[in-house]
Order: C-alpha cells, then structure tokens, then sequence
C-alpha cells in the first residue's frame, strides 16, 4: 500500500516572527481601505441628501410663492391645515349655510290654513322641525263653498334691499282658488291689506302700517313699494312708503296696456325691482321706474305685434322678445335703464348650469329655425343670422365674437347649458 506524500516547510522562531508581521500589517491596510470606503459612501450619502434638501427647499418655496399669488385671486379657496373631520349636516343645516351665504334668500314666508289666520314664519326650523318664530297676521276674505279646493294666498314675502337680516311681507286677505284642471275657478279680491318688515333673526316687526288693498309688493334700499290695480281709471297704481314709518314718498300711474283688463293684471302682473329701478310688469307691458319714482321708459314690452316677457337675472332686467317674424332677441337692460346702454343679443340667453370660468366674459345666446339640408350638408354656407345655432358675445361690448351652426328642427335647440 503506497501513500501520498507531502512536502512540509519547517520554520524556526525568527521566520515565524516575520510571516505573523507581514499578515498583520496587511490586515491593518485592509481594514484602511475598508473604512476609506465607508466614510466615501456616507459623504456621497451626505451630499445627495444635502442636494435633494436643498431641490424640496427650492420647491416648497416656489409652491409658497404660487400659494400666496392665488389667495389673491377671488374665488380661491386658501389651503386648509390641520386635519379634517367629517360631520353630518341635516337638510335644514345646508339651507341655513346657504342663507347666511346668500343673503338674497327668502329668509320668512306666509303659511295659513283654510278659514285660518295667516302668520309670518321664519324658513328657519328649530331641532323639533318647527319654525323657530311665527307672527300672526290678517286672515283671509271668506272661502267658498268648495273648501276642499286648491287655493293660494295673495301675501307674499320678499327680501329687503336694507341688507340680510330683514324681510318685507304684504299681507293681504286676498286669496285664489282652482279648479282640478287647473285654471282659476275664483278670486276672493284683496279688501284690506298691510305692510310688515321683519327682523328674521329674532321674528320681531320692524314697522308695520295699513295699505291701500295691494296685490304686489318689492324692496329698495329705504323703501318699500306696493302695487294694485284701479279698474275705473284703468291703471295700476305703484305707491313707494318709507321702510321705517309707513309714510308715502311717491306714487306713479301705470296705464294699462291696450286689450288688458283687470282680471289679467291681478293674475299675470308683476312689480320686482332691478337694481334701483322699479319693474312694473303685465302681460302686454313693461314699465321702469327710477326710485324716485319718476318714468324711466316703456319701451321694452308689446313691440313689432310680437311677445315680450322680462325676468330677472341676478340684479339685471333682461327682456326677452318674439318679432311677429318669429325672431328671438334678448336685451340686456342698462343698470339706469338707458337705451343706449342696452345690449341687444339674437336668441334665448343660454342658462349655464356649470360654468369653470375658463372663459370669462362671454354671454352665450340660442337661436332656432331651421336650415336647409343644403347647409346641414356643407354644402352651401348659412344665412348670416338665420337657422339654429350657438352665439357667443363679448359681454362688455356685446360683439358677436362666433357662432356654432347646430342642425335642428324648427323647435330650435335647447336654451339650457353647461
């Protein structure tokens, strides 16, 4: 059996000496380049965090500087610190939010039952759903035979021109009732009728004073302003009292328009103010008032043997009119009812449901008729001004700046948008 041999160094102290000293030493230069490298790694560690601390610096202050530019800016919400909590808000609640919100809101109105008495109530509820005041007021005229019928009351509350807080009721004992088609079937006229200004915060009269019998009352600033048909001198009669004590300022004859009766007025009528003017309104007429009760114009209604109708848009009178053509324009009434500061727009104003404010600055009009299959093709351009479409106006100069030809039948396209 043979076996494998190896060689073998014998050393004597002094060599082995020497060999422990050269591996100590290059253990040490190791361990030396070893945290040369550690103490590279934390500087590069060091530095890149140094760097990036100083690109968030850099963009947290440019943010600032945005943050701070846009709180400027109306309508922007200011960032909100802390942390958020959600919380419940009943139907009542987001109604008050939207009341102290919007002072213009109807903050009272008329309840009544039948062969009851009426009362002012606040719309305000209490934590049992009950209004949380009421102030009886007159009762109404007698019912009739049928006191099962639909009826609704003549009084009414609007919102003072003197600011929230404050509300003007006419309360009257005047009242209509209908028919199950619907059409009126009776009136009990207005006998007897009184002004009442609330403080809705509280239900307490302000002021309060007896008026000729009235079917439609407005606000402006120190005044109240009332109005009511006189059948024998074939007027309405719109009479302007001191807010405070019930004392007359002025009053002004409104002739009835040709054709207009009583009965039409009583029904049809209106009396609203925009701005400071007063807006007397009936079925064939429009009359504006100045707030000293002087004739502004009666321009704006019955013309061209067409249909003219006015509504309020914010504080602005915009009258809508029908040629005897079929042609639709709005005018959009001066602030101090000047004619030549009117503008005058083709088509129904669009109702812009939503609206991001990209585009400021535009008034938006539909027109209807129709086109003719040759246009709807492209094949041969539209009549300038004619068939259906969408038209954007320059509100402050009332240019048109463009239009957007839309393919309709002749009921025309739909003045609502988005």
């Amino acid at each position: 059996m043979s076996r494998d041999m190896q060689d073998v160094e014998l050393l004597d102290g002094d060599e082995l000496d020497g060999h422990r000293a050269d591996a100590d030493a290059a253990a040490v230069h190791a361990d030396r380049r070893r945290a040369v490298w550690r103490w590279r790694v934390v500087a590069g560690v060091l530095v890149v965090g140094a760097g990036l601390l100083g690109v968030q610096a850099f963009v947290d202050a440019r943010e600032r500087a945005v943050l701070a530019e846009l709180a400027g800016v109306d309508g922007v919400v200011r960032p909100l610190g802390g942390t958020l909590e959600a919380t419940a808000l009943t139907s009542q609640e987001v109604d008050d939010l939207r009341l102290d919100a919007q002072p213009g809101l109807l903050a009272a109105e008329i309840r009544t039952v039948a062969d009851g008495p009426q009362a002012i109530v606040s719309t305000r509820v209490d934590s049992g759903g009950q209004p949380r005041w009421s102030i009886p007021v007159l009762g109404l005229g007698p019912r009739p035979t049928d006191e099962a019928a639909p009826f609704t009351v003549l009084s009414r509350c609007v919102a003072s021109a003197d600011g929230p807080g404050t509300a003007v009721c006419l309360v009257s004992d005047g009242y209509v009732t209908y028919s199950d088609d619907g059409p009126v079937a009776a009136m009990s006229p207005v006998t007897t009728s009184e002004v009442v200004v609330v403080d809705t915060d509280h239900g307490r009269v302000v002021s309060r004073w007896a008026t000729e019998p009235a079917h439609v009352v407005a606000s402006l600033p120190g005044l109240v302003v009332t109005g009511f048909a006189d059948p024998p001198a074939g007027v309405v009669t719109v009479v302007a009292h001191d807010g405070r004590t019930g004392v007359e300022r002025w009053r002004y004859a409104v002739p009835f328009a040709e054709g207009e009766d009583v009965a039409g007025w009583v029904e049809y009528g209106s009396l609203y103010t925009a701005g400071d003017l007063v807006v007397v309104v009936s079925a064939r007429s429009i009359t504006l008032l100045d707030a000293d009760g002087r004739l502004v114009r009666d321009d704006l209604g019955g013309h061209d043997l067409g249909v003219s109708y006015g509504y309020l848009w914010g504080s602005t009178l915009r009258v809508s009119s029908t040629s005897a053509t079929g042609d639709v324009t709005t005018t959009v009434v001066a602030a101090d009812g000047d004619p030549d500061a009117d503008r005058v727009y083709r088509g129904d104003a669009v109702v812009t449901t939503v609206d991001d404010g990209s585009v400021p600055g535009l008034f938006l009009t539909m027109s209807a008729g129709a086109m003719s299959l040759a246009e709807q093709m492209g094949d041969e351009p539209a009549t300038s001004g004619a068939g259906p479409g969408l038209r954007a106006y320059d509100s402050a100069t009332g240019q048109e700046l463009w239009r957007v030809r839309i393919p309709s039948s002749s009921a025309g396209p739909s003045t609502s948008g988005a």
